[in-house]
């Protein structure tokens, strides 16, 4: 059986990094937690991301995590739509017909790659 995720979108803690006391080190680690958006309200934490090995990109690995999670069904729409018009394409006898489809395929994965390279929200307050 299959289990389902936390319902996206999902976000960055929006009141920053947390700070978590690792064994055996001086200085407290910062991590940041990716929230699932419950109701319209930030809720149940998905992910903390963070430790003292990483903690120089822990904030760019959560953003980076949030925006491939949230862009994900999209993308994956907008890859079968257009899998669909390069079929449809290929079956086509009229010349015209095949180019408005391999065109109209082309629109809709432009269309999923800016919306999954789109900036999101800034996170960069410490």
């Amino acid at each position: 059986m299959t289990q389902k995720h936390t319902p996206l979108p999902w976000e960055l803690d929006p009141e920053g990094k947390s700070r978590v006391y690792t064994e055996g080190y001086d200085n407290m680690i910062p991590h940041y937690r990716i929230l699932g958006v419950i109701g319209g309200k930030a809720g149940r934490t998905v992910a903390d991301v963070g430790g003292w090995r990483d903690r120089l990109n822990a904030k760019a690995d959560a953003s980076f995590i949030v925006q491939a999670c949230n862009a994900h069904e999209d993308l994956l729409a907008a890859v079968e739509e257009a899998v669909g018009w390069l079929d449809s394409s290929l079956s086509a006898f009229n010349p015209l017909t095949a180019r408005g489809n391999v065109e109209r395929a082309r629109d809709i994965l432009r269309a999923a790659i800016a919306n999954a390279t789109s900036p999101q929200a800034d996170h960069d307050a410490p």
